[in-house]
């Protein structure tokens, strides 16, 4: 599939993250339509106002303004399920899923995708990452901070056409993205960073450079990301020997920053425990490895929040 056959897309959960690659697609030329909800009067009115420290401040206005993918008049070429993971959203974009939608799931954690396969096993499915620090300021208003890369791949593994022309479009406006052919594994990279900083971030109400300052806090977050590594090779993914250094030195060099967890708590609302932490453990205690710092954060996340 060429880039200018995904003439259409829809947003689900157009939040920071939402918003910032939706414009991007939109930059791209494809007509993108977003599911807002708190927002909604405000996005309808002026679109969202985003403040890219490298794509510049410039105001995306979406094709269409939705309460409900069910307002959606066409079936779209992608979605883009972008919302928190505390949930599915399975019978929420049930009505917008067309014979050839592709379905994106740009959410972090494991244990995701098995769901919508499930629920949709012609479609492709499509699992996200983004290695990005971006936050909504405001009603309507983004600010991406630091990074921005897109990693995208077919579940489980492989190629498909529709992963690689939205490689392109992305590329196209200066996005920096990547087809993954084993995109379990680059779940597992990137949870070497979220399983510590999240949690950490909403347990102790500091950013990742307040926690980094403190050399017990700096061990631990190592000491759980050992734990990770540990648990992915477990199940087959033998990461980079220097992943968790290369991930200390990323986040110190980064802006300070704020964990989508950290946001959630301060907002009231649900945390993404389970995806990022408790799928792990039982992952791990399959394989008969304890994992006693995941297991404490976890408890404590658990009787702190949800």
């Amino acid at each position: 599939m060429k880039p200018n056959l995904i003439k259409t897309a829809l947003i689900v959960g157009t939040g920071a993250i939402g918003a910032l690659y939706g414009a991007m697609l939109s930059r791209a030329g494809v007509e993108v339509s977003t599911v807002v909800r708190s927002d909604f009067g405000v996005v309808t009115q002026h679109g969202f106002y985003i403040e890219s420290y490298c794509f510049g401040d410039f105001v995306f206005r979406p094709t269409a303004v939705l309460q409900l993918p069910s307002e959606i008049e066409t079936f779209p070429d992608v979605i883009f399920v972008c919302a928190k993971t505390h949930q599915s959203y399975v019978d929420l974009i049930q009505p917008a899923v067309g014979p050839h939608t592709a379905i994106v799931l740009l959410q972090n954690g494991l244990g995701i995708e098995p769901i919508y396969q499930s629920a949709f096993p012609n479609n492709p499915i499509i699992g996200g990452l983004a290695f990005v620090c971006v936050n909504r300021a405001a009603p309507g208003r983004i600010v991406h901070l630091d990074y921005g890369r897109l990693v995208l791949g077919l579940y489980p593994s492989g190629e498909h056409p529709i992963v690689q022309a939205l490689v392109q479009c992305f590329a196209g406006v200066a996005v920096p993205v990547k087809e993954s052919v084993d995109i379990l594994r680059d779940r597992w990279r990137k949870l070497i960073w979220n399983a510590p900083f999240n949690p950490l971030s909403a347990i102790l109400g500091q950013t990742t450079d307040q926690i980094l300052a403190v050399p017990e806090l700096e061990a631990l977050s190592k000491a759980i990301m050992a734990e990770i590594v540990m648990i992915a090779a477990s199940e087959g993914y033998v990461l980079d020997e220097d992943v968790i250094d290369r991930n200390i030195e990323d986040t110190k060099r980064m802006k300070p920053y704020k964990t989508s967890m950290l946001l959630d708590v301060e907002a009231g609302r649900p945390i993404e425990r389970v995806t990022i932490v408790e799928n792990v453990i039982m992952i791990a205690t399959s394989h008969g490895i304890d994992a006693p710092n995941l297991k404490c954060i976890n408890s404590i996340l658990k009787g702190r929040f949800n």
